[in-house]
C-alpha cells in the first residue's frame, strides 16, 4: 500500500511594502540624475514646510516659563515627520532627523540674520525655497521613466526611505 503524499504549496515569500515602495521608486528614476534632483527637491521642501511652520506664531504657555520659546508648531510638526519614518523604516528616521537638524540650524540661523536688521524673514527664504524645490521636483519628474504611472504624493513619502536605504547585512 502506497501511501499518498500531500504536496503543501510553497508560500510566496512575501515583500515588505517599504521594500516594494523603494523598489518601485527605483524603476521610476532609474537615472541617477533624476534621482538627485528627487532628493534635492525633497530635502529643500522639507526646510521650506519646516520654515513655513516655524514662523506660523505659537501661543505663549506659562508653565514653561523659560523654555516658551523652544517650542514652536514646527516641533510638533518634526515630532510627526520623523514618527512616521521611525515607523517606516527606523534607519530612514535617523537620516531624516539629521535633514530636520540641518533645516533647524538654518532657520534659526534665518532668524539671527534677520534680527540682525539685515535679513530677510523666515516666510520670503522659504519662498525662494520652495520655487526651487517646486522646479527641482518637476525637472525630475519629467526625467522619469517613459510610461510609468503619474506623479503622487506617495513619491515624495518614498523618496526619504530610498535615500537612507542602506542594506541589510547577511549574518
Amino acid at each position: 500500500m502506497s501511501a499518498k503524499r500531500t504536496v503543501k504549496p510553497q508560500a510566496s515569500p512575501t515583500v515588505d511594502p517599504v521594500q516594494r515602495d523603494i523598489n518601485t521608486f527605483s524603476q521610476y528614476y532609474p537615472e541617477k540624475k533624476s534621482r538627485l534632483l528627487m532628493y534635492c527637491g525633497y530635502v529643500l521642501l522639507l526646510f521650506a514646510m519646516i520654515g513655513f511652520i516655524w514662523s506660523a506664531p505659537f501661543p505663549y504657555l506659562g508653565f514653561l516659563k523659560a523654555y516658551n520659546g523652544f517650542i514652536n508648531w514646527a516641533s510638533f510638526f518634526i515630532a510627526l515627520v520623523v514618527y512616521y519614518y521611525y515607523r517606516r523604516r527606523p534607519l530612514a528616521s535617523y537620516g531624516v532627523l539629521l535633514v530636520v537638524f540641518a533645516s533647524s540650524y538654518f532657520i534659526v540661523s534665518i532668524e539671527r540674520w534677520r534680527d540682525s536688521g539685515e535679513g530677510m524673514q523666515i516666510w520670503q527664504v522659504c519662498s525662494v525655497v520652495f520655487v526651487l524645490a517646486v522646479i527641482l521636483l518637476i525637472v525630475a519628474i519629467r526625467g522619469r521613466k517613459k510610461g510609468t504611472a503619474t506623479f503622487s504624493v506617495a513619491e515624495l513619502l518614498v523618496t526619504p526611505l530610498v535615500m537612507f536605504d542602506f542594506p541589510k547585512r547577511a549574518d
